[in-house]
């Protein structure tokens, strides 16, 4: 019986095995970064769009409830996910689990600071000096309270090299502005009684008598989509006349028609 082992049964030597280890471990450590470096663009690219979206539905929460969330976490992540139907986790952290941030302007209102959120019950009597907000997501950790003033707020909006925070391949940052959120509604009232309006269904407020020789006038700054809904007088008992939504520079009379040729109520766009 022959003992001959043949060419095809032999196993490899100790040192083609060791050949083929070096040859691998070249191979990875020549792609390894660059299979790394493509992970984390994919999780770059995808990121941004998630924060494109995240805006998108924060802008459309303000629009469908007349408020603006604060600056904290709970208050703007429950705004997302109501109007999205996301979970709030998915809400508050990127894919790498780190939480995202949404700052404010703190001057939105009054271009000063302060700002922690708005609820519309009367509308603003000037429109907001800065309505803007970012959104913010590190991919390799979390972010700390970095925009808390409104110098530092403009640094990182202005993409200023020494801003608190900057972006990068790690760091993405969403910026919206809201002002073309807020339109200016005038009222006109042609009557001597105070007449009525409401804001989204919620209780009268008082549009001014006319006076001698002057109407009475009401003027404010709406959210766009606020629901405007105009009432005969006297004020607060007086009927429905008309409703509306908000999508422009809006004038609306409540018309006397024993002071001019009309009755009711008419509504137009600023000239």
């Amino acid at each position: 019986m022959s003992n001959t082992v043949s060419e095809s049964d032999r196993g490899f030597t100790l040192l083609e095995l060791v050949g083929v280890m070096a040859v691998i471990a070249v191979l990875s450590a020549v792609l390894a970064p660059n299979l790394i470096g493509v992970i984390n663009d994919a999780y770059a690219a995808a990121e941004t769009e998630n924060l494109i979206s995240l805006a998108d539905q924060l802008e459309r929460s303000v629009q469908s409830t007349a408020t603006i969330p604060g600056n904290s976490s709970a208050s703007w992540s429950a705004a997302i996910a109501a109007q999205s139907d996301l979970p709030v986790t998915d809400v508050l952290q990127n894919r790498r689990g780190f939480n995202r941030t949404v700052y404010f302007d703190p001057g939105f209102l009054n271009g000063t600071g302060g700002f922690n959120g708005y609820a519309q019950s009367t509308g603003l009597a000037a429109p907001p000096v800065s309505p803007r907000f970012m959104i913010i997501s590190d991919l390799s950790g979390n972010l700390g309270t970095q925009a808390n003033d409104v110098s530092r707020f403009n640094a990182i909006w202005n993409r200023d090299p020494g801003a608190a925070i900057v972006e990068s391949d790690t760091v993405k940052i969403e910026r919206r502005h809201l002002g073309d959120f807020f339109h200016r509604v005038l009222i006109i009232n042609e009557y001597s009684y105070q007449t009525g309006v409401s804001l989204n269904g919620a209780a009268q407020l008082a549009i001014p008598a006319a006076q001698t020789g002057a109407d009475g006038l009401l003027s404010m700054y709406l959210i766009e989509g606020t629901e405007v809904a105009l009432y005969n007088g006297p004020y607060p008992t007086g009927g429905l006349i008309t409703a509306r939504l908000v999508d422009d520079y809006v004038t609306q009379r409540i018309e006397d028609p024993n002071a001019g040729s009309g009755s009711g109520a008419n509504s137009g766009a600023a000239p």
